[in-house]
């Protein structure tokens, strides 16, 4: 009969067999340090990277196509695993891009549609469809895309009276006034469709008064007679195109009128008041006293000829100017028979800002103006 003690060892190792047999990684131990050791995980080897091959990029309209200048268009881009067209690849796996440089009018999205402006430089453009990282392991495959313009049309975008530093708009059937007995250059700006200049012969008639012409020995000179009064049409035309103007007869000057404006007009900034020239006349060899009573002013913008063209948002003749630009003032002094004219060019600067801002984060101006 065994004794107790030896039931109660058998018993301990038992249990110790049966724990070591349901969780033999919970007693593993570094035999040297006798400190128990991580189990050992199993992982799962990673998936393979999806493998696609870009075969080709088909374009649609064959990769050609030819803008107006009035529509746009559009063409899809295509990128293909295999030389027929069966097997398109997700665009969600691609990166699409398109070369032109800003402005050119052409663009392309994530889906691979190409939009083509109505304006678009012409030339060719290459499409190019990208694998994103991660999803395919093949170069970039391109394609080109060649953009025409139709056939060109004449446009005629302005109309200018030059002056002697610059240009005045007379554009879109403004009207200006010129005194009998003077001359005036005209020019014109043709463009075409595409927004682009354009090679073509510009011719001015004038109708409505017999005592306005076109110089007949030079063909951008506009002549108004001594005698001349009333109105004239002044009409430009490039092939089947025109625009037109009108031209005010002032009286002409009589008598040996001077008009100086002195330093009025010079450095002259932004104060939202009108300007108010100041001026002297002298009529023959007498100084006209408190001279303002007989005169008039009227105002043009001027455009410097060294800058872009832009079409002016007020008449041609003004009776006051108040905002920054470049004008020319004529004053006109009158009294009786006698008529003195005088001109010159000034310019009012934006002045300095000085103001806050609310909590719209608009700009309010110490002159009351919001920016």
């Amino acid at each position: 009969m065994k004794s107790s003690y030896t039931k109660r060892a058998l018993a301990f190792w038992l249990a110790v067999a049966m724990v070591a047999t349901s969780a033999p990684m919970a007693f593993a131990a570094d035999l040297a340090t006798g400190v128990p050791t991580s189990p050992t995980v199993t992982s799962e080897p990673a998936p393979a990277a999806e493998q696609i091959t870009i075969n080709h990029i088909g374009l649609t309209e064959n990769g050609k196509v030819t803008v107006d200048g009035s529509s746009e268009k559009t063409v899809q881009a295509t990128a293909y695993s295999s030389s027929d067209t069966t097997a398109p690849i997700d665009n969600s796996k691609l990166t699409w891009s398109i070369s032109g440089e800003a402005g050119s009018g052409v663009s392309i999205d994530a889906t691979g549609k190409i939009t083509i402006a109505a304006k678009a430089k012409a030339g060719t453009y290459t499409v190019t469809a990208t694998p994103k990282d991660g999803v395919a392991t093949e170069e970039a495959k391109t394609a080109t895309l060649t953009v025409e313009h139709d056939a060109k049309a004449a446009t005629i975008s302005k109309i200018y009276v030059e002056t002697t530093s610059g240009k005045i708009d007379i554009t879109d059937n403004k009207s200006i006034e010129i005194p009998a007995g003077e001359s005036r250059t005209l020019s014109a700006e043709v463009l075409d469709q595409f927004g682009d200049a354009f090679s073509g012969t510009v011719t001015y008639t004038v109708s409505g008064n017999d005592n306005v012409k076109i110089d007949p020995s030079n063909s951008n000179v506009l002549k108004v007679e001594g005698n001349a009064e009333g109105t004239a049409t002044v009409t430009a035309t490039c092939g089947t195109v025109s625009k037109s103007f009108e031209v005010k007869v002032a009286k002409q000057a009589k008598g040996e009128v001077k008009i100086d404006f002195g330093t009025s007009l010079n450095g002259l900034s932004y104060t939202g008041k009108p300007v108010e020239p100041k001026v002297t006349v002298t009529v023959g060899d007498e100084s006209v006293e408190d001279p303002e009573r007989k005169v008039t002013y009227t105002y043009v913008e001027v455009i410097p000829k060294t800058a872009a063209a832009n079409a002016l948002s007020t008449p041609v003749e003004m009776s006051s100017v108040t905002d920054a630009g470049t004008y020319e003032v004529t004053a006109t002094y009158t009294d009786g028979e006698t008529i003195g004219r005088a001109s010159k060019q000034f310019t009012i600067k934006q002045a300095a800002f000085s103001g806050t801002k609310d909590f719209e984060e608009n700009v309010i101006a110490t002159d009351g103006k919001t920016y």
